[in-house]
């Protein structure tokens, strides 16, 4: 028996087949501690675990291409920017400008000093920046690396219909979502490592990675090295869907024209969960 069924035996923690009656995620993405520990993975371009890799972004602009038309003279919006990994790609295909919005002012602080003409990013909240900025004012808006799965059915409906409500007649949204049947390549995995809390003398994290039902992710658990109790306990998961699920969350915020497909099918990465990942496209028309 492993480590944590022994905390959830204990009743330290709950056990991971609990995980859908709590929240999705209470780690405070705009730390500026999350923020330094995230950079490195954020910043590696041969990897998928931050950020897509530019390699991958180069299929993923070309299937927008086909969905959408060409990216040339569009203004950009890419919402939950991170390192602005479609950027250089878009702009190269003549995009107007691109303009990344992320929560975490460390994130942000790097990527603005090396952006190049055309490309800027700011500091905000996704869903304060839609009701609050002139988002009308792009023609495309990139909602990518499941941050749709990360706040849930509801919210991920509320959001949309936010959205839909700000932007002007003809933008294009596009993203992708992770599909219900990606935890068919999950498991359950233990490891002495951590990205949200501090290793210290005194205690050790594990990392718990499992999937329950529709939601599935890591939580990190840090216990004293006497075993004897739980010092701290951060999860990060995402709510699977169903593609006919995020079809019906564009129909019901209003929008049209929605296309569903699965690039990263064919292509390289680490993340083989990733591989199944339906990216939409879809239109507002009023």
């Amino acid at each position: 028996r492993s480590f944590v069924e022994d905390l959830c035996t204990k009743g330290a923690i709950n056990h991971f087949e609990h995980a859908a009656e709590i929240c999705l995620s209470n780690v405070n993405w705009s730390s500026p501690t999350i923020g330094k520990k995230l950079l490195s993975s954020y910043f590696d371009d041969a990897s998928d675990q931050g950020c897509r890799s530019s390699r991958n972004c180069i299929d993923i602009v070309e299937w927008i291409e086909c969905a959408t038309g060409l990216v040339k003279g569009k203004r950009i919006l890419d919402l939950f920017s991170g390192r602005g990994t479609y950027s250089k790609e878009c702009l190269d295909r003549g995009v107007t400008n691109y303009l990344g919005v992320d929560v975490n002012p460390v994130i942000v602080s790097a990527v603005k000093s090396i952006a190049v003409p055309g490309e800027d990013y700011i500091c905000a909240d996704a869903f304060d920046y839609v009701q609050c900025s002139k988002i009308n004012e792009f023609n495309l808006i990139f909602l990518f690396y499941e941050c749709l799965n990360s706040i849930g059915e509801q919210k991920c409906l509320d959001f949309l219909s936010k959205l839909k409500q700000h932007c002007s007649a003809g933008t294009w949204i596009v993203g992708d979502v992770r599909p219900l049947s990606s935890a068919q390549y999950l498991y359950y995995r233990l490891e002495n490592s951590c990205v949200y809390i501090s290793q210290t003398e005194s205690e050790y994290v594990i990392d718990e990675y499992g999937v329950c039902g529709r939601i599935f992710g890591h939580r990190y658990i840090a216990i004293d090295k006497s075993s004897s109790r739980v010092t701290g306990l951060v999860h990060s998961m995402l709510e699977l869907y169903r593609s006919c699920e995020i079809v019906r969350f564009l129909q019901d915020a209003g929008f049209v024209d929605i296309t569903i497909s699965q690039p990263l099918s064919d292509l390289c990465t680490d993340i083989p969960e990733c591989s199944e990942n339906f990216f939409f496209a879809a239109r507002v028309v009023d």
